[in-house]
Parts: structure tokens; C-alpha cells; sequence
């Protein structure tokens, strides 16, 4: 497959010089849409000057619109305005590539750089990716577990980039944790620091299957004096035990997804970290959460833990709850697209009537002053985004 769906996106934008003016606002909500459709969006936010500052992947059997109902993966973002630059966006299917390490070098020397990683769950026969293209070629009658990687490249000119895939084998008596790590040091005295994380879980054929761990990892002219480590843990409680051993040791939280996570850490700085938790899909979660911001953390970041193959089942709220942190603010939770409630699934127009549209109530938060931080969803809550700012006083 030559390049596979990033052909869709390869001709870029003619950057015209002229001057960007200032946005009503330095933020913008790319609404949940298939995988194409935010794509355009994305690119057209670009032209702006808006930069994907956050999205996310949901995984959704009762998403609902104005239109119509979709059982499908979607997704949303936030995108900031840079006021310098304009930006164009890309992207592919890593299973979809015969060699996704090659792919994205060739990619890069046209001046892509990569900005993160959609992993996404289901078969190529279905319409759970709304996109067909995204699985062409490749006739998958088993349920797979793939990523995407998204793109960006900018109209300042900069030296092309290099990746590396670092992969690790997944399954039964394998244990990729400590093989990964080899790699990763060994990568870190080449140059390279970890840009992504994810899981790959590829039925080729009844009796091929391509099940790895992986860190995607990018060649820096400048490395700063940083520690890393990889993690990673068969359940939830098993991957926050490896997190927590390391914050001990004053490691933080870089990224998480799909059951692992980089940590980070500056050289000799060993002052412990504490983090709080929770699972955003449990029944215990309005109780939960209410505890934990008794505590007055900050917020950290979200994450996806997968539990099963076939499905999304755990989202993570991850807040740092160290004395030293920076002052936490206040947390705002705001439902950008609720899950229709029971009594209205023969008619969701009439539910979707007494809710605000998903920018209105986006706006509505950033006219308090609020900054849209991170975006989850569950099947519960549905598509809910996290704002922050600082405490009046």
C-alpha cells in the first residue's frame, strides 16, 4: 500500500504571506465527527492560524446527532490560535502501512512532523471508522486494534525530521516492559526522545497476528538532560503501580495510552510526585470525584486505558496532588455532547433541544474565563470536556 490514506492529504496548503488577524477567540472546539470530516476541519482551522492543541478518540454505540445516529468512532479537538504561523494536517494508518516507520520518514521529509496518535478499535468491515479508505486493501473480517498517526507541518521551514518505531512483542508469556526500556535508553544516546506510545493488535490471518508494544520516538539537534522511563501493566491497577514506584522517584506522568505510559523526569530531580486517579467509566465516579477534588489537586491530563480488545473501557482523570505544585484553580466538567438519555432514543431531537450545541456550550466556558484542558468520553456521560482557571480571589 503506497502510503495508504496519507495520500488524501499530501498536497498541502499554498501558505499566502499575509497577516493573520486575531480570532474572537484563541480557542476553538472541532466538534465530534468521522475521522475525514475532522480531518477538514482541522486543516481549515489551520489556514487560520489554529494549532490541534488536544483531541481525543471515542468509542461510542449510541452517539446521536441532529442528523442522524451512528454507530461509530468519532472524535473531537481543540485547536489554539498560534498567531504566527498556519498549519496544515495529515495523517495515515499505521496498520495500514507496510512499514509505518518508513512511511512517516518519507512523510517527513516533505516537511510533516508528528503531533499524536488516534488509536482506534474495530473490523474493516463495519462502519465504526466511517471511512473506508482507512482499511483499503486490507480485507479484515477479525477485530483489530490500530493507530493513526496524525501529522502536522507548519509555514516556518524546518529541518526534517527522523523517527524510529521502537516495538516489543505482546502476548502470553511475553513481558515487553523491559525490552522496550533497553530500547529506549539505547535510542536516548542516539538523539531520540518519545514522542507517542500505543498498543497494536493486527489479525493478518487466522493463523498470523501482529500484537506489539510500542514507542514511537523523534530525532532531537537538542536533548535536554532528562530521565525516561517506560510502563506499562495489564489492568489499570497494575499500570498505576508501575506509576506510582516511579513518582517515588520523582517521575512524571508524560503520556498514557492504551495500557502504557512515558515517564519523565530532570536529571538528580528525585522529590516525590503524588497523583490521584479515577475511572471516569465506573458507577463510583460522581463519588469519587467528588473526593478527590476535596483535595484541591490540579489537574493533570487524561488517558486511555483499554481493558479489552474490542472496546475503550476505561478513561483516566489523572490530577497531581504534590504540596509543591503549582496552585490548582478551579475544575470545571462540562458535557459538550451528552449521551441521549433512555426516555428519548425514538426521539433525540426533542432531548437535543433543551441542551446547549456543542460551541455554544463550549463558548459559554471560555466567556468565564475558563481553558479548555483535555476531552474524554464515556458511554455514561458522553463527550465531556475539562476547563480550568485560576481561583478568584
Amino acid at each position: 500500500m503506497v502510503l495508504g490514506i496519507a495520500l488524501l492529504f499530501c498536497t498541502g496548503l499554498v501558505f499566502a504571506q499575509t497577516e493573520i488577524p486575531a480570532p474572537k477567540a484563541n480557542y476553538e472546539l472541532i466538534a465530534p465527527q468521522n475521522i475525514r470530516d475532522f480531518m477538514v476541519a482541522l486543516k481549515e482551522a489551520g489556514t487560520r492560524g489554529f494549532r490541534l492543541d488536544k483531541m481525543t478518540t471515542l468509542k461510542s454505540g449510541d452517539y446521536e446527532t441532529s442528523k442522524k445516529k451512528a454507530n461509530a468512532t468519532v472524535i473531537s479537538g481543540i485547536v489554539r490560535f498560534d498567531g504566527e504561523s498556519r498549519f496544515d494536517y495529515n495523517f495515515f494508518f499505521a496498520e495500514g502501512e507496510k512499514d509505518p516507520e518508513e512511511t512517516l520518514n518519507n512523510l517527513a521529509k516533505e516537511g510533516w512532523t508528528f503531533r499524536d496518535v488516534i488509536s482506534v478499535a474495530g473490523s474493516g468491515d463495519d462502519d465504526s471508522l466511517l471511512i473506508e479508505d482507512l482499511f483499503a486493501n486490507r480485507l479484515r473480517q477479525f477485530p483489530s486494534f490500530g493507530n493513526i498517526y496524525v501529522l502536522e507541518r507548519d509555514d516556518n521551514k524546518q529541518s526534517p525530521r527522523t523517527y524510529k518505531l521502537l516495538k516489543a512483542g505482546v502476548g502470553t508469556g511475553r513481558s515487553p516492559t523491559a525490552k522496550l526500556q533497553l530500547l529506549l535508553d539505547q535510542s536516548l544516546k542516539e538523539g531520540f526522545v518519545p514522542v507517542a506510545t500505543y498498543f497494536s493488535f493486527d489479525f493478518k490471518s487466522l493463523i498470523t497476528v501482529d500484537s506489539f508494544s510500542g514507542i514511537l520516538v523523534e530525532k532531537r539537534d537538542e536533548v535536554k538532560n532528562l530521565d525516561y522511563k517506560f510502563v506499562r501493566g495489564n489492568r489499570s491497577n497494575g499500570l498505576w503501580e508501575e506509576i506510582a514506584l516511579f513518582s517515588k522517584e520523582g517521575f512524571r506522568i508524560e503520556n498514557i495510552n492504551v495500557s502504557s505510559a512515558i515517564l519523565v523526569r530532570e536529571k538528580e530531580k528525585t522529590a516525590p510526585v503524588s497523583y490521584l486517579w479515577l475511572e471516569a467509566d465506573e458507577k463510583t465516579f460522581p463519588t469519587d470525584l467528588s473526593a478527590a477534588l476535596a483535595k484541591n489537586p490540579a489537574f493533570h491530563s487524561t488517558g486511555i486505558y483499554t481493558q479489552a480488545m474490542g472496546e475503550m473501557s476505561k478513561n483516566l482523570l489523572i490530577f497531581e496532588n504534590t504540596p509543591t505544585f503549582a496552585a490548582a484553580g478551579e475544575i470545571k466538567f462540562v458535557k459538550i455532547m451528552p449521551v441521549i438519555p433512555k426516555q428519548f432514543k425514538k426521539n433525540p431531537q426533542e432531548f437535543l433541544k433543551t441542551i446547549d450545541p456543542p460551541q455554544i456550550a463550549f463558548q459559554k466556558a471560555l466567556d468565564e474565563g475558563f481553558v479548555p484542558r483535555d476531552v474524554y468520553y464515556t458511554g455514561k456521560e458522553g463527550l465531556i470536556m475539562v476547563f480550568t482557571r485560576a481561583k478568584k480571589t
